[in-house]
């Protein structure tokens, strides 16, 4: 925090899904992922607010219960694209046999022969 003077204020912070852990000044405070955190209280120019954010690979069950998955690191969405190499992703990995690059430069060529995929078949992968 840079402050000039000592102030009572409340910093609000938006805590995503891919959230580890949040510190104040070195002390753990209770978060809840996917919402947002209100701190209140005399803040001082020493006082340091540190988040820690998950960027792993997570597998994202699809919502309706289907037998497909996504693949996510941190809040990026992940995806196969045609090509066989990419040029200069921002992102890239593989998980179960698969090929993932970042959504961003997937599929970048706009072109029907550029295709990407974001869901796999569960028996698929």
């Amino acid at each position: 925090i840079k402050i000039s003077t000592p102030a009572i204020t409340t910093i609000r912070l938006r805590i995503p899904r891919f959230i580890k852990s949040v510190t104040l000044n070195g002390k753990p405070i209770d978060i809840q992922p996917g919402s947002y955190l209100s701190l209140t209280k005399q803040w001082l120019n020493s006082d340091i607010i540190l988040m820690e954010f998950d960027f792993s690979l997570q597998e994202i069950f699809s919502p309706d219960g289907g037998n497909y998955i996504a693949f996510m690191r941190g809040p990026l969405l992940l995806a196969a694209d045609s090509r066989a190499d990419v040029p200069e992703p921002l992102v890239s990995t593989t998980a179960r046999n698969i090929k993932l690059v970042d959504y961003i430069t997937a599929g970048n060529q706009m072109c029907k022969e550029n295709t990407l995929t974001v869901w796999f078949a569960d028996t698929q992968v």
